[in-house]
């Protein structure tokens, strides 16, 4: 860690994770410290599983596969995911559970999915409610059926 001095600079990285930053916003001097964002770990899998969270995936199943949501997760935490298959990817729901997809949820439980079949869709869902609820942040990249 380590004291940064900068002008908040948006075009230029001002802090790492764990830094003290020391600077002007609006004419005031201002400490803070910068908060962790720190880059998911990702993994390829080739079949249906279930995924674990705060990870990234890449999909590239040979046939039809169903990856389901983790059971246990908290709020804030995340899954990301891209399709690299021809072949359907669906994120399957335990009971309970829903994907929130903009103004669109899936049904609720295990009968809930959201689903692609194009290469290179992709999305990224945080939990937002403990175990049950997760929620598209931002837009999706493609084509996915929320069923």
């Amino acid at each position: 860690m380590s004291t940064k001095f900068s002008q908040f600079n948006p075009v230029t990285t001002v802090a790492e994770s764990g830094d003290t930053v020391v600077g002007l916003r609006n004419g005031a001097n201002t400490i803070f410290n910068a908060q962790a964002f720190a880059a998911l770990p990702w993994a390829t899998l080739a079949v249906g599983q279930v995924l674990v969270i705060n990870n990234g995936y890449f999909l590239a199943n040979t046939a039809n596969a169903i990856y389901t949501l983790p059971t246990v997760a908290v709020v804030g935490q995340v899954l990301q995911i891209i399709n690299l298959s021809t072949f359907t990817v669906t994120i399957a729901q335990n009971a309970g559970q829903q994907i929130q997809f903009g103004n669109i949820a899936s049904t609720l439980g295990a009968g809930g999915s959201v689903a692609s079949s194009n290469i290179g869709d992709s999305l990224t869902l945080v939990c937002s409610v403990t175990n049950n609820n997760f929620t598209l942040l931002g837009a999706p990249q493609g084509n996915w059926v929320v069923t």
